[in-house]
């Protein structure tokens, strides 16, 4: 055999006895061997016979003699030598030629072994506990927040306003009627408030509603502009940023916010657009209502205590506006695909409840402040209206916290509680933003008691006047008077909904959207400000009525 121009031959007499290469190998001295006759024959092998020499070999004899034994050994032992010697070279030479052909290592030359198998899916285990458990503040402090990476826009053609399926010119002004039906009868004691259903959000509904409660056709058209703003600031991952230049704005709209907050950006535009009766299902924007959807669904994360969505510095802001969003998603249209999520997000809400003092704040069990406990309490109520209840000791719980920070006889709510017990009040320079978290959440709670605490906050929340930056305020008290069928309504409406209408952009790519230099809008930027101005315009169907009863009456039905 040839290889690579080396002959692999074995040793014959010719190459291995007398040949030039013999003294290039380590061969053994040459034996002298008697004359061998030039015609050969070949031998068959024999087998020795009992007692004789046990070696064997296929040897060469001529006609004329055989060779003993010994000098037969002695023969082969030098073919031998040179076939094992010659058999060692070729060996080494090849495998320093593979070696040096071969390329280097560029991995780490540990050997492993990899396998491969699959686990039949009925012998699958869940990845999530169902069942509550206990565990330590640090532990879930420490849970993922949200991955705020870069996103651009596909860019979509932006519809144009003729396009979109306006309910403006079918609002007329109509007599108001004494009641609206709620999604159930009242019952004594309920967990939650009864009605505050989504029945106002379908086409019918929504312009009856506007009409009745004081929307107007400037409103409805202000809240068609907002949402097509929010649609054409969706980045191509089906999420919304605070920081909205990450979309197809690419920096033509000023004012973006200071962060991305993807779930909590997210959640308010899905909120905005879902208040006016859209959904991934029904509307002029389903696809990108449903990709908003799907980029929720996506990417909560199930750990051992719930399925978290937070995002952002204050994490459980978050969570709760998210968690609105697919509950509504979920309870408007009967989606069983955000059932797990919706479950799994509600069960994170009630295992970061502070098991003290019954709020919530920013990061999981710390002792609450009311401005997060609000949202989570909206939250706790969108899953309720999606068929996930909350077990009546959470809501007494959280009913504790509000009540712990009012005073003023009830008619006014601070911010949270001191580490000394001591109620710390909202800055005195702003306005009564939690005094109007506190009197909603005391009627979601259905915490009401005596109604003439209720009374004095409408009073107070109205006299302070609507504010021309704050939309966080406005949007609070426009759903506490709005719910509590407040005598204060008729002058507090109309003097939010024509700022909010003269105040909207009509220019450029800003147009449609909103922007006020105050704190929240500071952070939240022009995304935030519109998502919240479009809620509260949206404030006369978004939700049905709490309560079938007035401040200003003496019984209340639903007690």
């Amino acid at each position: 055999m040839i290889f690579s121009g080396v002959d692999m031959n074995l040793p014959t007499e010719s190459n291995s006895q007398g040949s030039d290469s013999e003294s290039d190998h380590d061969f053994l001295p040459p034996t002298s061997l008697p004359t061998i006759a030039p015609q050969k024959k070949r031998q068959p092998l024999q087998t020795p016979e009992p007692g004789g020499d046990r070696l064997a070999f296929d040897i060469e004899t001529g006609d004329d003699g055989r060779l003993t034994v010994s000098e037969k050994v002695q023969r082969k032992r030098g073919e031998l030598s040179s076939f094992f010697i010659s058999t060692f070279f070729h060996t080494t030479l090849f495998i320093v030629l593979a070696l040096w052909i071969s390329p280097p290592e560029t991995a780490d030359p540990t050997i492993g072994l990899v396998a491969e198998f699959s686990i039949p899916e009925d012998e699958l285990q869940p990845a999530i506990e169902t069942s509550p458990v206990q565990f330590n503040t640090e532990a879930v402090a420490e849970s993922p927040v949200e991955n705020t990476s870069d996103a651009t826009h596909d860019a979509p053609e932006e519809m144009a306003a003729a396009e979109i399926p306006t309910l403006v010119d079918s609002i007329e002004e109509q007599p108001s009627v004494d009641t609206v039906p709620t999604t159930e009868a009242p019952a004594p004691r309920r967990a939650f408030a009864p009605g505050g259903g989504l029945q106002g959000r379908d086409a019918e509904s929504r312009a009856r509603l506007a009409a009745r409660f004081g929307g107007s056709p400037g409103s409805e058209q202000a809240v068609e502009n907002g949402l097509r703003w929010i649609i054409n600031h969706q980045c191509s991952d089906g999420a919304w940023r605070f920081r909205h230049h990450k979309s197809d704005c690419d920096g033509r709209c000023g004012n973006q916010g200071k962060q991305d907050a993807a779930t909590a950006a997210t959640g308010l535009a899905l909120m905005s657009l879902l208040g006016a009766g859209y959904t991934h299902e029904k509307g002029p924007y389903q696809g990108e209502i449903l990709r908003g959807l799907e980029y929720l669904n996506n990417n909560i994360r199930y750990l051992r205590y719930g399925g978290s969505l937070v995002s952002g510095r204050k994490q459980l802001y978050g969570h709760a506006i998210a968690t609105t969003a697919l509950a509504e998603a979920m309870a408007m249209t009967g989606d069983e695909r955000y059932r797990k999520a919706v479950t799994e997000a509600h069960r994170y809400i009630i295992n970061t409840q502070n098991p003290k003092n019954g709020g919530w704040k920013y990061e999981a069990q710390k002792a609450g402040d009311m401005s997060v406990t609000g949202w989570i309490v909206m939250a706790l109520k969108a899953c309720d209206n999606a068929g996930v209840a909350t077990e009546a000791k959470d809501l007494k719980l959280a009913r504790g916290f509000v009540e712990s920070l009012a005073w003023d006889n009830g008619v006014r709510f601070g911010y949270q509680i001191r580490g000394n017990g001591e109620i710390e009040h909202a800055d005195q320079s702003r306005k009564p933003a939690l005094t109007a978290v506190g009197h909603l959440m005391r009627m979601y709670l259905h915490s009401l008691g005596d109604k003439s605490s209720l009374q004095a906050g409408c009073k107070l929340i109205a006299a302070v006047e609507p504010s021309d930056s704050d939309v966080y305020f406005n949007y609070y008290g426009s759903l506490v008077l709005h719910h509590a069928k407040s005598a204060q309504w008729e002058q507090w409406n109309p003097a939010v909904r024509d700022m909010l209408i003269r105040t909207q952009a009509t220019r450029g790519h800003e147009a449609g959207s909103w922007h006020f230099d105050d704190t929240h809008g500071a952070v939240g930027g022009r995304l935030y400000t519109t998502a919240m101005a479009v809620m509260t315009l949206e404030v006369y169907y978004r939700f049905m009525p709490l309560y079938e009863f007035d401040v200003g009456s003496d019984t209340e039905d639903s007690e």
